[in-house]
């Protein structure tokens, strides 16, 4: 068992089911969240995530940014919310 673990920071790797994976990333958003605001950071102000790519970021600058949520979805795999909100941060 490593340190991490010792201090109940991270779970041991166990196989495990879609809701407890759901569960353990709202955990370690709302962890995110809370140590932002003590430090004074606004999440929402952050560079975009660097996952997305130079056509991405073409496609999005240039206000195809429907284009831009399908391509980042095809590179990277994710889902249509989050490749959304990738896409929705580069235009801030």
């Amino acid at each position: 068992m490593g340190w991490a673990q010792k201090l109940g920071l991270m779970s041991p790797p166990p196989e495990r089911g879609a809701a407890d994976l759901r569960h353990r990333v709202a955990v370690l958003e709302a962890q995110v969240a809370q140590l932002a605001r003590v430090a004074g950071v606004d999440l929402g102000r952050l560079p975009p995530p660097a996952r997305t790519s130079d056509r991405v970021r073409q496609l999005a600058l240039s206000g195809r940014t429907i284009a831009a949520i399908k391509v980042h979805r095809e590179e990277t795999g994710l889902g249509l919310a989050e490749a959304k909100a990738d896409v929705d941060a580069i235009l801030r």
